[in-house]
């Protein structure tokens, strides 16, 4: 069956998900389980909203599990998961990004480490980190960029750059930072790895946008021209500009340092 959600005008799953989570506060009994996908996809990789996992792989069953009662309103990793995306705006980019790592993570997690995220450790996620930079088998997890409701859709459009590892990470480090807090993992996993290098730090400066020597000698003597040719109250404002200029310019200090 299609998702009980996809019949109401302008409600999405995400926002959906959320409702389901404010239920389970009020009805702590009730069960509420993942429906079937719509689409026949081609293999085990499909989107997050169509993932159907069998028990041991859903997270009831873990070993980085919190043993006291979690504050949300959770028993299983998918739910912990639409819990997180509905405490931002459906439309948001934060939900996008967010559903799109807690995806390739999940999927990862199942398909290949036969595990639930509950249970993924640091070398684990070690693992992913080699994984993110060359997702393989090519044909299981790489395609064209299409929309979801495509049955050949895949979760990556190709390996991803050191910069977009990075911003993949931080999301995820939020997200098992929030389940931790939340007394839902017992500990993030992600924490423990070594930061990845920036590899913008080891290029050459831009300074595409930055004035040259003659320039910067024309705006001194323009500074100065003013201060000269102002009266009383006008020549404080321009030496006080003068003194930012030079202060900036020798010491290199970002805006709010300045303030």
């Amino acid at each position: 069956p299609s998702p009980w959600w996809q019949n109401i005008a302008g409600l999405g799953s995400t926002t959906a998900h959320a409702l389901e989570a404010q239920l389970l506060q009020v009805f702590p009994e009730l069960e509420i389980t993942p429906a079937s996908p719509p689409v026949g996809y081609q293999s085990v990789i499909m989107p997050l909203e169509h993932i159907v996992l069998a028990q041991h792989l859903d997270g009831r069953i873990c070993t980085n599990r919190s043993p006291v009662t979690p504050f949300i309103p959770a028993v299983e990793d998918y739910q912990a998961i639409q819990v997180l995306l509905g405490r931002y705006d459906p439309n948001s980019h934060t939900v996008r990004s967010y559903r799109r790592e807690a995806e390739r993570l999940l999927l990862w997690a199942v398909v290949v480490k036969q595990k639930p995220v509950s249970s993924l450790n640091v070398s684990d996620m070690s693992e992913y980190r080699s994984f993110l930079a060359d997702p393989q088998p090519r044909e299981l997890w790489i395609g064209v960029a299409q929309a979801k409701p495509k049955s050949s859709w895949k979760p990556f459009t190709g390996p991803l750059s050191p910069r977009s590892r990075r911003y993949a990470e931080t999301v995820l480090n939020n997200l098992m930072s929030f389940l931790v807090s939340q007394h839902y993992l017992l500990h993030n996993p992600i924490s423990a790895l070594p930061k990845l290098k920036t590899p913008a730090g080891q290029r050459p400066l831009d300074v595409n946008r930055a004035f040259n020597e003659a320039h910067w000698q024309l705006i001194c003597q323009v500074v100065e021209q003013k201060i000269i040719s102002a009266d009383e109250y006008s020549q404080a404002k321009w030496l006080r500009n003068q003194l930012l200029l030079h202060l900036g310019f020798n010491l290199g200090l970002r805006l709010h340092e300045l303030a």
